[in-house]
């Protein structure tokens, strides 16, 4: 509930409306911007204006035409601003909408400006039943009129590429990520996210190579002497092997290697003792014998 989607805006819908029993004071935009288009006026202020009379519309068709040029139906200030529409107007000799329109008991303007000018036509307004406000021919004074009335309207937009007009007096409310009609979520990642995300990857990633290939960079005379290393110490080693043979046989046939003293000769009781005792040796055959008598 309460989420926002574009629509096309000459669709027929219901509608809520705010007033402020406040008056809301009006911007005074830079008088150094330029206007929207080479079709609207520029009286020398901040704003510029854009007059139309070559199709006649409602209250409501008026002001959409208004907002799609970038602007809304003309608001009034003074004296000096209701002069110089009635000069840019003269030569015009139909009424004109103004922005002007019943809000509860008590009119004002449609751009949410103050209301802190009238120039109502005598014995006007004259009923409630006429909500929208129009200009006379000539002088252009007000006059209340039906909504669906048909008339040529005029246009009022601040000027653009100047300074920046004030900000309204109530904050924006938070923004918030918003699923479209018929979509599957609502907390998807928009557009510049996906992008910092996607530009954050890519830094990383060239962070990475930068010092792999640094790394291997200083890394690549130590692999290339390796094997020539490898194969040294592997020659070295069979050389030692092959001393250590050689040294071990020269022993073994140099006779003056070996001296008497290396084989103990026997001593009298352990030539003695190497003569068998026969008083303890079996009679076997005799063994044999007595028991083939049994």
């Amino acid at each position: 509930a309460g989420r926002w989607f574009n629509r096309k805006c000459d669709m027929k819908k219901g509608f809520f409306c705010k007033h402020s029993e406040e008056s809301m004071p009006t911007p005074d935009p830079p008088v150094d911007g330029t206007c929207p288009s080479s079709t609207w006026l520029d009286f020398g202020g901040g704003y510029c204006y854009l007059l139309v009379t070559n199709v006649m519309k409602s209250w409501s068709e008026s002001n959409l035409a208004c907002a799609q040029e970038g602007g809304d139906l003309a608001s009034i200030h003074s004296p000096e601003e209701m002069n110089l529409i009635v000069q840019a107007t003269s030569i015009y000799p139909n009424n004109l909408w103004i922005g002007f329109i019943q809000l509860d008991d008590d009119f004002g303007w449609s751009d949410g400006s103050a209301t802190n000018y009238l120039s109502w036509a005598e014995n006007e307004p004259t009923s409630i039943d006429e909500p929208c406000v129009e200009m006379y021919p000539g002088d252009r004074m007000w006059n209340d009129v039906t909504c669906g009335a048909k008339s040529g309207f005029i246009c009022k937009a601040p000027k653009v590429g100047g300074g920046a007009v004030d900000p309204p007096t109530d904050p924006p409310p938070p923004l918030t990520t918003t699923k479209s009609p018929g979509g599957n979520g609502s907390g998807g990642l928009n557009g510049g996210a996906v992008t910092g995300i996607v530009i954050s990857c890519l830094v990383l990633a060239s962070i990475m190579g930068l010092v792999g290939y640094t790394y291997r960079d200083r890394m690549t005379p130590y692999i290339t002497a390796l094997p020539a290393r490898l194969q040294a110490a592997r020659l070295a080693r069979t050389s030692n092997d092959y001393e250590d043979l050689d040294h071990k046989i020269g022993e073994k046939d140099d006779p003056s290697s070996s001296t008497s003293d290396d084989v103990a000769s026997p001593t009298p009781d352990e030539a003695t003792s190497s003569t068998p005792d026969t008083s303890k040796m079996v009679d076997i055959e005799g063994f044999k014998n007595a028991d083939s008598i049994a």
